[in-house]
């Protein structure tokens, strides 16, 4: 089966770009005892990573 754009094509470039933009970022879980300072890494990596900090608290408040 041809590929649906010429290669090197401008088109075959977008679909290329548009493809990695789809990749799913990674998921980074931190686990430990109560008082070990989980929320207080999570918050500084995610500051460091510029990805927003999601509160599993106040996200299990908002949906339930």
């Amino acid at each position: 089966m041809a590929p649906p754009f010429p290669r090197g094509s401008r088109a075959a470039s977008e679909a290329r770009e548009s493809r990695a933009s789809l990749t799913p970022p990674p998921i980074v879980a931190i686990d430990g005892p109560s008082g070990a300072g989980k929320s207080t890494v999570a918050k500084a990596l995610a500051a460091r990573l510029h990805v927003p900090y999601i509160d599993t608290g106040a996200m299990y408040r908002a949906i339930g």
